[in-house]
């Protein structure tokens, strides 16, 4: 399990993202957390989770100003926290050996992938990666700039 905990642009609102962490804190809940959210309270509240025991990855801030957003940084810190708390973490190696293979977390692989994919077909696309523990959903789309505006997108059970 990994916790991305994110909130409010840089300089903007602190309150969600502050109440969020410090919630998290009191909970005595040990899973990694990857904080990306307002770069104004972001050293407050890694080091408030930190002194909780809550183990800490710091990332860029996922939405620095409205209609910004830039995930790349908490992208690596997820990958990173994977390859050490998930693969390292939970017995799923002896020893680091397997760990320094692994060359990727499996989701960011399969992005890669349907990247790719995309780029071969020249259009939208989305791919259902149907697996032991989670059913994964990935998209590519193409703007179209005579339907911009808000969008929205639904996530639901599939089954019961």
């Amino acid at each position: 399990d990994v916790v991305l905990l994110v909130g409010g642009t840089d300089g903007g609102d602190a309150d969600t993202l502050t109440h969020n962490a410090t919630r998290l804190a009191r909970a005595r809940w040990r899973v990694p957390v990857v904080l990306a959210g307002n770069v104004d309270v972001r050293d407050e509240l890694s080091a408030l989770l930190v002194g909780a025991g809550v183990p800490v990855t710091v990332a860029d801030n996922v939405l620095p100003r409205i209609g910004v957003l830039a995930p790349d940084s908490a992208r690596a810190a997820i990958r990173r926290v994977f390859l050490r708390h998930v693969i390292g973490g939970k017995g799923l190696s002896r020893g680091g050996r397997f760990a320094r293979l692994v060359r990727t977390a499996t989701p960011d692989a399969v992005l890669t992938g349907v990247e790719v994919l995309a780029e071969v077909v020249g259009g939208d696309l989305m791919v259902v990666d149907v697996g032991g523990a989670t059913t994964d959903v990935y998209s590519v789309l193409t703007p179209d700039e005579r339907a911009g505006g808000p969008g929205r997108e639904v996530a639901g059970q599939l089954w019961r």
